[in-house]
């Protein structure tokens, strides 16, 4: 009995650790991003490259990620997810270092790139180490914390990297801030993450075995298709709703990175409230309610004439997104318990595809019609996303 108490409370303790590593791992998986983002005017300077060129480096990453993350659909069945993660971390650390170092454009391209295959590893082994430690009615509250951490990392993340910036330029911020913060996290998962106890791999494991059981399983798809259509709309909101306020509504540039701190903050609260929300509607009513919500915001925000009514109705729109995003991470993580690190793998895919198609249909939207196609083209693809999540299941509920 002393001995079962004993060994309860070591893997409670070691449960405590999981969490804040997991946190610190979506921490540091988005500075590159921010980086990437904040100082690109800086760097097209430097290279002598017009701002649309240069900003081609991220369209390259995201083709990288979504052919990587179906790599990572294959790879998780024979690797574990722990190791997957550090590699994955050690890749984003790599890619900092290179594009801080770089010598030409050409150099921190291919550099840069390496960041979109450090990312795919990441988010979805991430997802993957909470099933692994986490019972399942735990898991959205966790995912919810995993998310936070994410939209913790873009509030500091604003103000360290334009800090650092001054200092020592876009260099030292590579160097200094998007290196750094991976290297920690590939430091402290590999103290602090045990490794759960797996049944030894056979030699001859077939290695598209989970593609071709999660492609089956229409509730698995209906997922997939809703995340696509979702990151996409999302994606959209992102990339124009800020420069809608500074065009349209004259924002002056420090409002509008007021606004954006304040929108990563929203993103915080909405993955606190997600693990909550869950808990009372299920998985799937918290994923379809959410998309619900963001698709009315998104499609009124560029309706309204009002400058502190449009902000509301962004802010709104960040704070539900972070619901839809963590709701529907935990919906997709229970689809194929047998082969979760490759259904979170697709699932991160599926997002790439939706980063792509957002940004590069709502800027013809935008550049055909305006900004209140734009809005509605965007809203479309939220209710579009809603219709096919009703075709998925949620296992911990559906008989």
């Amino acid at each position: 009995m002393n001995g079962d108490s004993g060994a309860a409370m070591d893997k409670a303790s070691s449960r405590r650790l999981v969490l804040p590593s997991l946190i610190f791992s979506a921490f540091a998986t988005y500075p590159m991003s921010i980086v990437s983002n904040l100082l690109l005017v800086e760097m097209s300077l430097a290279f002598g490259q017009p701002v649309g060129v240069m900003s081609q480096m991220r369209t390259l990453s995201f083709t990288v990620g979504f052919l990587s993350a179906l790599a990572m659909g294959a790879l998780s069945v024979r690797f574990s997810p722990k190791t997957l993660l550090l590699s994955g971390l050690l890749l984003l650390s790599t890619s900092a270092l290179g594009c801080g170092l770089s010598l030409n454009l050409p150099m921190l391209f291919t550099l840069f790139t390496i960041s979109g295959l450090g990312t795919s590893m990441v988010e979805p082994m991430t997802s993957t180490l909470v099933a692994e430690h986490y019972p399942v009615e735990e898991r959205p509250r966790v995912i919810g914390w995993i998310g936070a951490g994410g939209g913790l990392s873009y509030i500091a993340g604003g103000s360290v990297v334009g800090y650092i910036a001054i200092l020592g330029g876009w260099r030292m911020a590579f160097l200094g801030y998007a290196m750094l913060l991976p290297l920690i996290g590939l430091i402290i998962i590999s103290k602090r993450i045990p490794s759960a106890n797996r049944r030894p791999r056979q030699g001859g494991v077939n290695l598209t075995e989970g593609f071709r059981v999660i492609l089956s399983n229409r509730s698995a798809v209906a997922c997939l298709l809703g995340n696509l259509l979702a990151s996409a709309a999302g994606q959209g909101i992102y990339v124009f709703s800020f420069s809608y306020l500074k065009e349209v509504h004259m924002a002056p540039p420090g409002w509008t990175a007021t606004i954006f701190t304040t929108a990563s903050v929203c993103f915080f609260l909405g993955s606190l409230v997600c693990g909550w929300l869950v808990e009372r509607l299920g998985r799937k009513t918290a994923t379809t309610s959410a998309l619900l919500l963001a698709s009315l915001f998104t499609s009124l925000y560029a309706n309204l004439p009002d400058l502190w009514t449009v902000e509301a109705l962004i802010l709104l729109g960040h704070f539900f997104l972070a619901i839809q995003y963590s709701a529907a991470n935990s919906l997709s993580l229970e689809q194929v318990p047998r082969f979760r690190g490759t259904m979170m793998s697709l699932n991160s895919a599926s997002a790439y595809i939706g980063y792509a198609l957002g940004t590069g249909v709502g800027g013809l939207a935008l550049l055909k019609s305006g900004w209140e196609m734009l809005s509605a083209v965007l809203g479309a693809m939220f209710i579009a996303s809603v219709v096919i999540y009703y075709l998925a299941r949620d296992p911990t509920r559906d008989p």
